[in-house]
């Protein structure tokens, strides 16, 4: 996953009024984890990605597109 995606998706976690710790809770990754996703300094798998997007409201093809128009 590029830098561009974990900035995309903490711009959509921060539209979405959520904190770190909430996205954490919501999707069952470690707030750790939810933060070096969102800088870009870790990568991360298909399931990691699929569960942060799930309460964010985004499909894996919403994710996908983001990921190809930043990629």
């Amino acid at each position: 996953m590029s830098e561009q995606l974990g900035l995309e998706l903490r711009r959509i976690r921060e539209e979405r009024g959520l904190t770190v710790e909430e996205l954490a809770e919501k999707s069952g990754i470690s707030a750790t984890t939810v933060r070096a996703v969102e800088r870009g300094t870790r990568e991360a798998r298909g399931d990691t990605v699929a569960k942060l997007a799930k309460p964010l409201g985004l499909t894996f093809d919403d994710v996908w597109r983001l990921q190809r128009r930043r990629g």
